[in-house]
């Protein structure tokens, strides 16, 4: 990531691929350079690289081999939540990407879509995501 030249904070990205300078501070009295300037060729690849990775994902997960493995998952946790015990809307969530099409149980873990959107939304808030 592009970093200000006056406090080295991490210049942010827009998603039309500009650069966005994060507000300024006392650490940074004058506006950052490079805001609305192209993001760096090697950013935009990264994230076309990215793009095309999670199509793919998405494209997997409708497919008839991950949906017999998201029922086995299911059905080894008893049909219910593995944190909260809940036997409401269930889904399976991957703990590891390593093995994407050849998951191992163990990979997986059943959430229910509460214990489901706790967990993402504190990967987010952690930066994880």
């Amino acid at each position: 990531m592009p970093k200000c030249e006056y406090c080295g904070r991490i210049i942010t990205i827009t998603k039309d691929g500009t650069m966005r300078a994060h507000t300024t501070s006392k650490d940074c009295l004058v506006p950052c350079m490079g805001s609305g300037e192209p993001a760096p060729d090697w950013y935009v690849n990264y994230q076309a690289k990215k793009i095309a990775k999670e199509k793919e994902e998405h494209e997997y997960l409708r497919g008839a081999h991950w949906k017999e493995i998201s029922t086995e998952a299911k059905r080894i946790a008893g049909n219910r939540c593995q944190l909260c015990n809940s036997k409401g809307k269930l889904h399976t969530h991957h703990r590891t990407y390593e093995r994407v099409g050849h998951e191992l149980q163990r990979d997986l873990i059943v959430l229910c879509a509460d214990c489901h959107k706790l967990f993402h939304d504190n990967r987010k808030a952690d930066g994880q995501l």
